[in-house]
């Protein structure tokens, strides 16, 4: 058995165990995919799958982040880790619109894993404004120019600083002291505070 088939293999294994762990029903498709020796078409039916779904496990994440990985798709893998990292810590969705560069944003676009800071509205204790960091996943496209518009998951490193943020909420990318974006909060899942 060649290298190629024995990393083949390992992705049909974490496959079928991203599928046995969401206890899913038979999902459209993945079978017959799997059945093909389509494993990245097998893998993109389970991602779709769980996209649209709260509450997967840890475990289906992360197998489905390996069955990436094994195929060498290591841009489809990032956005599954943060996937792992949603269903422990949770997100918040929204639509971002980035400033154009002749306005004074940014001069390349952005991509998953881009950590920018955010106003939130919270203050320090002195009152000054607090910037809060949360890294994005982009989820309608694998980049955003400048002066262009996204569907974007933040991920936020101080939950609780993000307590207040609700749908409707107007929240502002920072680059430093620099605004290179703006979004419009569609969802929030964070977990509660323990």
């Amino acid at each position: 058995m060649t290298g190629l088939q024995e990393s083949w293999k390992r992705a049909e294994a974490h496959l079928l165990r991203a599928h046995e762990s969401a206890g899913l029903p038979v999902v459209a498709d993945f079978h017959d995919y799997l059945d093909n020796n389509e494993l990245e078409l097998a893998a993109d039916v389970l991602a779709d799958f769980g996209d649209d779904r709260d509450g997967l496990p840890q475990a289906f994440w992360e197998a489905l982040a390996y069955a990436y990985e094994n195929m060498e798709l290591g841009h489809k893998a990032k956005r599954r880790r943060f996937r792992m990292y949603e269903a422990e810590h949770g997100f918040v969705e929204a639509r971002l619109r980035l400033t154009a560069t002749e306005d004074g944003g940014r001069s390349h676009p952005i991509f998953t894993d881009y950590r920018p800071d955010w106003n939130i509205g919270n203050r320090t204790h002195s009152g000054e404004l607090e910037l809060n960091g949360a890294p994005i996943t982009l989820e309608d496209a694998l980049s955003i120019p400048p002066g262009g518009t996204g569907l974007v998951r933040l991920h936020p490193l101080w939950r609780e600083g993000w307590t207040e943020v609700q749908t409707g909420a107007e929240i502002a990318m920072h680059e430093g002291s620099r605004v290179v974006g703006n979004a419009v909060v569609l969802r929030v899942k964070l977990p509660r505070q323990r």
